[in-house]
């Protein structure tokens, strides 16, 4: 399976294109890095980033403050920003994808995955 992706991927480190699939992951010839697979999921990610975690974000990490979030506040928040409503931005990707055989999807992992429920049962 990850053969399949390896020709549409660079290296997050070193910006190389030479990986060799491994048991464990994914392992890039030109930096010597290997991306575990965690639970089926390719993690290019890595451990060692700069990147700086904000209190709200930590919040994001509680259970209950997401329930919250996923079902009252992110469909508000999407209504006022864009004046449409989840489930006819839902219903506008799904006619796109309508009747046209897709190939290849890319997920980025950039949130937790709406879409993914939303297409099963989209909201009223």
């Amino acid at each position: 399976m990850l053969s399949k992706i390896i020709p549409y991927i660079r290296c997050p480190k070193c910006a190389g294109v030479d990986f060799k699939e491994d048991p464990n992951g994914l392992f890039c010839r030109s930096c010597n890095t290997l991306y575990p697979l965690r639970m089926g999921i390719l993690d290019m990610m890595g451990s060692d980033t700069d990147e700086v975690i904000t209190p709200f974000q930590r919040l994001m990490q509680f259970p209950v403050i997401v329930s919250i979030y996923e079902k009252i506040w992110r469909r508000i928040g999407y209504y006022l920003a864009s004046s449409r409503s989840f489930s006819k931005e839902m219903q506008t990707v799904l006619k796109l994808a309508e009747g046209k055989r897709i190939e290849r999807a890319l997920d980025l992992a950039c949130g937790p995955g709406v879409f993914h429920t939303a297409a099963g049962a989209p909201d009223g």
